[in-house]
């Protein structure tokens, strides 16, 4: 390596005589001199650190865990404007941090830091102690929950917020340098020290915890009681006793110099790099430049440790490359001092190089700090709409945060009393865990505490009460859980974070990376925010009061929890995935540096991968557990929000399409000689989704006056023409029924068969007996849930609006919860009747049972509609009311058949997947063990998938065709994944019509550029360059969207024939056309674009220039491809037969958890077919896998198709006309084309990388 002499100070003589005396990681004493182990640091400072760290967070926390109460309640600010104020508060605190740790490491060192920031901090407390007691509080005794206080001037105003971000500047810029100024009393190069400084992150984080339970119990107390004054000044006492005690061992600290500013030293590292982009980096970095000695001195770092060199990053590397005729200042003597802006050291180099390595980490941690903040939040809000009484004990919401802190210290015991010595046992080593992996060991849990927290939201929205006021009876006990979990995240995330940017973070920036996990905390709280504003924006419209409103039982807080475990467990992926790439700090002559704490990437990873499997399955099977636990009844369907309506308020039905599972070919409801309303016959704005399923959904007559029973005259038609009666007769024939919508509930009907009362939607036109006879009257029943109003309990939590006691006539109303009708047929006087005008009231009417005394359905004749309705109070609380529409017979879902196939699938493929894994592994572990000769040998000796290694890669059949049909089965791959990924959020539910559809149709437009790329990467692969990439494109987002269009223009032209509204209008038709057109296309073209810039995936063996002929077969191995669709089919013909029952039985399908472990289990299944598939053929010496993969697990659409068929003559025996089942065919045919398409393209690419893997794993040319 190319060094430039130096020598160290004399200081250091006496470390040079006895290196055991003194610290070998360059520490100080406050002199100056080289620290003594026994005189400084050790376990004594470390303990008057931790005191300090104690006693200043109860100081802190005593402001800002009621600091919203105190703006509402003695500022008089509203809540909004509150809690946007603490917000801002807390956010500053954070960014104080940076300058904190900034000042720190350039000029002022940590012990300096933080004694004069604390110092700022008591100074912030006792004017603000002042402030209060002097000014704000007026007249005495205000400020508590009763009395409020009086106006304030601007002076006093701002004596106050110049003392309280007095106290956040202090807090701010004190925090990051008091951990990392504990940790520097332990020598990190002594392992035994080295051991007490990993402790010391555990117990420093237990202070902070305990700190903060003081000061939420007992100081909080006394703040919500109106005894500011005496919560301020006890904190200012408690900052004062910390910045003393602190000042008390300044002769026992050890010190490290501050090594100057490092924003230079990064700058000059990039000028340097890019004065010399063009000059070549040498073989090794043994011949970049560094500086002499274990130490770097001076200007170039001011005493920090020297920085081994690591891959990654070469253009940095550029920086200390030596050019002899420019970088030194004696360009005849490198001796002499080099230019700091042309030439670096190694270890200045590395210091930027672990920095950018830091800050993927640093991201991951962002997500887990948005779970966090829920404890201080969305715990709170939880617990205050749960029954918080137990026994005669009050619990404040707040207070189970202590739930939390216990856990942390549980845990804290816990991990190093029992895991790590576990653990260290083994892994054969002493340290146990590293940090990353217990980072990854926090993601985990977290994740599960996000779905403890949803599950409970779920069962206390099932307890709501009517009868004490919508409060729930769910016990606030049962939040222990979730609370214990956080607190057990906290122990691996948090502490494991701090001892991670403490140990990675170079010499000169150690208190830069405790910073960024304060920093990773207060981006968590913004992201928080951010996300919350997000999902009230989408899900909050019109009257719906979203996922969080004021009254969280109107809400859906549980998709919120369920959201963020998705989020976290997609971070987890994020976060391995940077653990695996991340290159550890390598100090040179380190004892017990950094290398070895994070070991090698396969030994530091391989635990943590292993743990994160078994949790992931310990997940799946509790969500299983509590899905065949869990009664029908206790999920509600989301994707509908409550309206509440006050007496005699007026509502009217709409009437949707008329439809029959006789014909499946729906008709709009005025199409027959029903009575039209006053006002002239209205659509109602329907989406993209509705009008493709055929929906038309326009106003009624119908009138209602919320909680008053009426029955009212409609209207008389006229005499009845032959074509009316004929078209009446026609829809009574074919058994349509009439579809009626009341605040977003369909309405629903009674039928008794042999003594069973079944439950069904709509109500026929009419019915035949000796003739047909119409339905003229319709007896409606509406159930109210009688709502009292909200009562919101203060929580006044840091960051959290405050909700006073809501006036209880402000929400007061009734919520509809069930919509029935009786459809009758009755013979009205016309004499009577045409005396009487639209809306005029009647006599209820019994329906009749006499045929003579039914309407029948006669030429010439006149029919007279009339109706009532009656209002009845339901003890049905609001979030259950679809359970009525979920559990009617022939809609339940058998959720034990389900679960038991998939578990017969599951380890079924799991087993056939095993076995394949040890054949191949022992192929490969026999053929490598083979010498050169040994292996020529083989080769001719052997047959088997090693003879077909110079045709395994040789280009297939039609490869423009399979690069088209993979690409196109990408996107509908993804577009399936992420429909179905939202609908189980509740994005998309049967309460949301057309939703569905309008959500696949446009995910599957803008994932065009994903089947562009896919199709053209593999295009690149198969043809060794991009020539022909933009005919492919345009086959790609041709070819399923075309033969889509070709069937659905068959189809509409058969619907239009029929007068059908089934059938699109030529303006929706033009908008799908253009939808497709100027977005699907455009975006695959710019993935093709893409994929030719991408490098290709090379082989990794060359083809040979003669096809090697492939051995005759007894049975055409197509027979096996077909067959090998059945196992897939097995995994999917139950919930198939629950979808098609949705499409064509009218019945509801709402189990999208369910089909999301289908989904899963299939893609897992196709995999597993296809490469098995393709490991038989390749033995055989079958080189022609590539189609074979592809319909290995693509066959199951011709399963899929049979079983439609089958369906169609079992289940829809009753289906008339050729139109009908015209329809049925065409649909089932897409559908059978798409799912052949993802299946076929699963199968295929993971084949591709398994033949790929395979031979790249023997030494075969």
């Amino acid at each position: 390596m190319v060094t430039k002499s130096s020598s160290f100070s004399t200081a250091r003589s006496g470390y040079k005589a006895d290196q055991y005396e003194y610290t070998l990681d360059g520490s100080v004493d406050f002199r100056g001199r080289p620290a003594a182990k026994g005189k400084t640091g050790g376990w004594v400072a470390g303990s008057l650190v931790l005191v300090n760290q104690g006693l200043a967070t109860l100081a802190f926390f005593g402001v800002g865990v009621n600091l919203v109460l105190f703006l509402t309640r003695v500022l008089q600010q509203n809540n909004a404007e509150a809690a946007n104020n603490v917000s801002k508060w807390t956010g500053t605190v954070y960014i104080f941090s940076l300058v904190g740790a900034f000042l720190s490491d350039s000029y002022w060192g940590r012990y300096k830091t933080c004694a004069i920031f604390q110092a700022m901090f008591v100074i912030g407390l006792v004017l603000l102690s002042l402030s209060t007691h002097m000014f704000l509080l007026k007249p005495t005794g205000c400020g508590d929950e009763d009395l409020n206080c009086a106006p304030h001037s601007n002076i006093e105003l701002g004596f106050f917020y110049l003392s309280v971000y007095l106290v956040a500047l202090g807090n701010g810029g004190y925090q990051p340098n008091i951990a990392t100024f504990g940790a520097d009393q332990f020598d990190e190069e002594d392992s035994v020290e080295a051991r007490s400084k990993i402790s010391f992150f555990s117990y420093f984080y237990l202070a902070l915890n305990l700190g903060s339970l003081f000061s939420n119990t007992f100081l909080g107390y006394f703040e919500d009681e109106g005894m500011w004054a005496l919560g301020f000044w006890a904190s200012a006492g408690s900052a004062m006793t910390a910045l003393i005690l602190f000042l008390c061992g300044t002769t026992r600290y050890r010190h490290f110099k501050p090594i100057g500013n490092p924003f230079f030293r990064v700058c000059q590292v990039i000028v340097a790099a890019s004065r010399k982009w063009r000059v070549r980096l040498p073989s090794s970095g043994e011949d970049l430049y560094e500086v002499e000695g274990k130490k770097i001195l001076d200007s170039d770092a001011n005493g920090s440790r020297k920085i081994l060199h690591t891959e990654g990053f070469e253009f940095l590397d550029r920086a200390a490359v030596v050019d002899p005729m420019n970088d030194f200042m004696d360009k005849k003597n490198e001796s002499s001092a080099h230019n700091p802006w042309r030439l670096c050291p190694v270890t200045q180099v590395e210091e930027f190089k672990c920095v950018l390595r830091l800050l993927p980490i640093w991201l991951t941690t962002i997500i887990y700090s948005v779970v966090f903040t829920q404890m201080a939040s969305l715990f709170v809000e939880q617990g205050a709409a749960m029954n918080n009484v137990v026994g005669s004990f009050h619990i404040p919401p707040a207070s189970m945060s202590a739930f939390d802190i216990a856990s942390v210290a549980l845990f804290i015991f816990f991990y190093r009393r029992l895991l790590t010595p576990l653990v260290s046992r083994w892994m054969k080593d002493s340290k146990g865990l590293t940090e990353l992996q217990r980072m990854g060991v926090g993601l985990v849990i977290a994740i599960t505490a996000m779905i403890s927290a949803g599950t409970v939201e779920v069962y206390r929205l099932k307890n709501v009460c009517s009868s004490c006021t919508d409060d729930s009876s769910l016990s606030i006990l049962w939040q222990i859980p979730q609370y214990m979990l956080i607190g057990a995240s906290e122990v691996f995330m948090y502490v494991g974070q701090l001892e991670f940017f403490n140990d990675q973070a170079p010499d000169g920036l150690k208190s830069f990376g405790s910073a960024l996990c304060m920093t990773s905390i207060s981006l968590g709280n913004y992201v928080s925010s951010l996300l919350v504003t997000i999902i009230m924006e989408i899900t909050a419209k019109g009257d719906r009061p979203g996922w969080i409103p004021v009254n969280l039982n109107r809400g859906h807080m549980d998709r919120f929890y369920f959201l963020l475990a998705i989020l976290t467990a997609a971070d987890l992926v994020v976060f391995a995935a940077c653990a695996r790439w991340y290159k550890s700090i390598k100090l040179e002559g380190s004892v017990f540096s950094a290398s070895v704490v994070l070991k090698s990437l396969a030994n530091s990873m391989e635990p943590f991968l292993i743990f994160l499997r078994l949790s992931c399955f310990i997940n799946l099977a509790f969500l299983i557990s509590l899905l065949k636990l869990a009664p029908v009844d206790a999920f509600y369907l989301p994707g509908s929000y409550m309206r509440t309506y006050s007496k005699e308020e007026m509502i009217s039905p709409k009437v949707n399409s008329l439809t029959s599972f006789e014909t499946e070919i729906p008709f709009t409801y005025y199409s027959l000689p029903y009575c039209p309303p006053e006002g002239g016959i209205k659509k109602s704005a329907e989406n993209l989704g509705e009008l493709l399923m055929g929906d038309q959904i326009d106003n009624s007559p119908y009138q209602f006056h919320v909680n008053v029973n009426e029955s009212f005259y409609l209207c008389t038609t006229k005499p009845l023409t032959a074509e009316e009666v004929k078209l009446l007769k026609q829809r009574t024939h074919e058994l349509y029924q009439v579809n009626m919508i009341l605040d977003n509930l369909p309405v629903r009907r009674f039928i008794e068969h042999n003594g069973v009362t079944f439950a069904t939607t709509g109500f026929p036109v009419g019915f035949t007996m000796t003739e047909d006879y119409i339905i003229n009257h319709l007896k409606f029943k509406v159930l109210l849930h009688e709502y009292e109003g909200v009562k919101v309990i203060d929580t006044g939590d840091e960051g959290m609006a405050v909700v006073t006691q809501t006036e209880k006539n402000t929400l007061s109303g009734y919520e509809i919860v069930g919509f029935e009708v009786i459809p009758c047929s009755v013979k009205h006087d016309l004499a009577a009747m045409s005396k009487l005008k639209m809306y005029d009231k009647t006599k209820p009417i019994d329906c009749p049972v006499e045929l003579d005394k039914s309407q029948p359905i006669r030429e010439k004749e006149q029919i007279s509609f009339t109706y009532e309705v009656s209002f009845v109070k339901s003890d049905i609380r609001w979030p259950s009311r679809w359970d009525a529409y979920l559990k009617m017979d022939g809609a339940k879902v058998h959720w034990y058949s389900i679960m038991n196939s998939l578990v017969v699938i599951f380890f079924l493929a799991g087993i056939v997947f095993v076995i394949f894994l040890r054949t191949v592994r022992r192929d490969l572990t026999r053929y490598e063990e083979l010498d050169q000769e040994s292996q020529a040998q083989m080769n001719e000796e052997l047959s088997g998938w090693k003879l077909v290694v110079g045709d395994v890669f040789r280009e297939p059949t039609s490869p423009k065709l399979l690069c088209v049909m993979v690409g196109d089965g990408v996107q509908i791959t993804g577009m399936t994944v992420v429909t179905i990924v939202f609908a189980a959020l509740g994005f998309m539910s049967p309460a949301s019509r057309g939703m569905l559809l309008t959500g696949m149709i446009m995910f599957y437009l803008f994932l065009g550029i994903a089947s562009g790329y896919v199709g053209i990467r593999l295009w690149r692969t198969i043809k060794g360059g991009p020539e022909g990439w933009r005919s492919v494109s345009w086959s790609i987002a041709c070819f399923f969207p075309g033969i889509a269009f070709l069937v659905l223009t068959v189809l509409n032209f058969m619907l239009w024939g029929s007068n059908s509204t089934g059938a699109l209008p030529f303006s929706t038709f033009f908008l799908l056309l253009s939808l497709w057109f100027f977005i699907s296309v455009p975006l695959t073209l710019l993935g093709g674009f893409l994929a030719t810039r991408a490098e290709h995936i090379q082989f990794p063996v060359r083809t040979n220039q003669i096809a090697r002929e492939i051995p005759a077969r007894k049975f055409p191995s197509w027979l096996l491809v077909l067959g090998a669709g059945t196992l897939p089919f097995g995994t999917l013909f139950i919930e198939l037969f629950f979808i098609l029952s949705s499409i064509w039985l009218g019945r509801f399908y709402y189990v999208f958890g369910f089909l999301l472990v289908v989904l899963v289990l299939l893609i897992v299944v196709c995999a597993e077919v296809s490469v098995i598939l393709t490991y038989m053929n390749l033995c055989v010496e079958d080189w022609q896998w590539w189609w074979k993969a592809f319909f290995a697990s693509g066959s199951v659409a011709l399963y899929v198709f049979l079983y439609s068929i089958n369906y169609l003559v079992f289940q829809l025996s009753s289906l008339s006309g050729s139109v009908s089942a015209m329809l049925y065919l065409g649909y089932s045919l897409i559908m059978a084309l798409a799912i052949m398409l993802s299946t076929g393209t699963i199968g295929f690419l993971v084949s591709l990388y398994f033949v790929h893997y395979l031979f790249s794993s023997v030494k075969i040319d």
